[in-house]
């Protein structure tokens, strides 16, 4: 990833079924800077080697600089070609005791296997 971005990339958004083939998209969605994300370091460290056909252990972390009121949710997806693994609950984990993490719904999300979804818990401090 480049250090600033001269311009901005255009988003896409396709719709795929069970078989992950596309039945819908939308190409060219225009972007918009994430101004009041305010977040750095994004990393991936593979916990265990990749190996084709082989399950992968894999540690993410991004670190989000303040609190940010209409942030709900993080969404991880998965390289091209790669799907996670993840069967039980307790196999994907928050080792940050300070995110705040969805109290009053389960706050992971692993159904589809090209992303996992964190449920992040509403704020009520302004």
């Amino acid at each position: 990833t480049p250090e600033s971005l001269l311009t901005l990339q255009p988003w896409e958004l396709r719709i795929l079924d069970q078989s992950f083939t596309v039945v819908d998209a939308h190409l060219e969605i225009p972007s918009l800077p994430f101004a009041e994300l305010q977040a750095e370091n994004p990393t991936v460290k593979w916990l265990t080697m990749p190996q084709r056909g082989e399950a992968a252990m894999v540690a993410i972390q991004v670190i989000i600089n303040r609190r940010i009121k209409s942030l709900r949710m993080l969404v991880f997806l998965m390289p091209e070609g790669f799907r996670h693994d993840i069967q039980h609950a307790n196999q994907l984990a928050n080792i940050n005791k300070n995110f705040p993490v969805a109290i009053e719904r389960e706050w992971r999300d692993f159904s589809n296997l090209r992303y996992v979804r964190i449920f992040i818990e509403p704020t009520t401090v302004a």
